[in-house]
């Protein structure tokens, strides 16, 4: 793909997610006073698109063969799915009673996308940072495992016959059949999901002890955010019914992109410095609308 294409694609992938926020945000305001379980709390999930879709947009702009700009832009997407789904099921079934089609199926979709989200993010990403290389080939295994839990997982969960998340109804496509093979699915998929989420952050703080001076501070906050989300993960294993773990779930994701946007900014870790201070303002002014709005 020519620099031209990538620059479009870019953009494109970035205009994409904040359109999906504006949608979730004004179903979230036609249904406010509407009741559901949600994961953490409703609204949360719009405002960790955007920053994902920033983050990566500025360093895919301006290093379009690095890996991490687009791997935020990717998920930033799905994310943007995720909060247009959670709240068009809100909205349908709650708010209208039904009288639209699709909000059980939005609420499916609800139960599983939030896999390869936070899967892509805890693996993948970390593994990644700061170079688009992983620290040394001995953790491809990790990699590897990591997108295997990733998929376990995200199919599990989808088949799994349970509730769903906002809702609470049955899940529509649940397969009650197969429930003995999905339960030690999900315990297979456990693992690896959490067991190589676990080691990409462990990789970081590995990094960091034998990095130079620099690359330290390039690593600091990275790290200190990816222990953060191993941390968050950890507590909600323990309690996933509490609304404040989850809650804290949602805030450690988003520290993510806002730990790499200080590498960049304070560090220079992507050379982007240059061409970033005009898109931090917009950047800026477009939060504060969406905030307002």
């Amino acid at each position: 793909m020519t620099g031209a294409g990538r620059r479009a694609l870019a953009w494109a992938m970035f205009a994409s997610a904040l359109c999906l926020v504006a949608g979730a945000l004004t179903l979230f305001a036609l249904s406010s006073d509407s009741p559901s379980n949600t994961y953490g709390f409703r609204g949360g999930i719009p405002f960790v698109t955007v920053a994902l879709a920033t983050t990566g947009a500025l360093i895919a702009l301006r290093r379009p063969e690095h890996p991490i700009g687009w791997i935020f832009l990717a998920v930033a997407l799905v994310s943007g799915i995720q909060s247009a789904e959670q709240e068009y099921a809100v909205y349908a079934e709650y708010e209208r009673g039904g009288e639209i089609p699709g909000g059980v199926v939005a609420d499916w979709v609800d139960s599983w996308i939030w896999v390869p989200i936070t899967g892509t993010i805890a693996i993948p990403a970390f593994l990644l940072f700061p170079d688009g290389r992983l620290p040394s080939p001995r953790w491809r295994p990790v990699l590897v495992a990591g997108i295997a839990g990733i998929v376990v997982w995200t199919v599990t969960f989808a088949l799994y016959p349970e509730e769903t998340s906002a809702l609470g109804t049955v899940n529509p496509f649940g397969a009650d059949s197969l429930e003995p093979l999905l339960n030690v699915l999900l315990g297979l998929g456990g693992l690896l999901f959490m067991g190589s989420m676990l080691l990409a952050a462990l990789s970081l703080v590995l990094r960091y002890r034998r990095a130079s001076d620099e690359a330290r501070h390039q690593l600091k906050w990275f790290a200190a955010s990816a222990v953060f989300v191993g941390l968050a993960f950890m507590l909600n294993g323990v309690s996933s019914e509490s609304k404040l773990i989850s809650s804290l779930v949602l805030v450690s994701f988003a520290t993510v992109p806002v730990a790499t946007a200080v590498a960049v900014l304070k560090y220079r870790l992507y050379d982007i410095d240059v061409v970033i201070n005009k898109a931090v303002v917009y950047g800026a002014l477009a939060a504060f609308i969406t905030g307002v709005y």
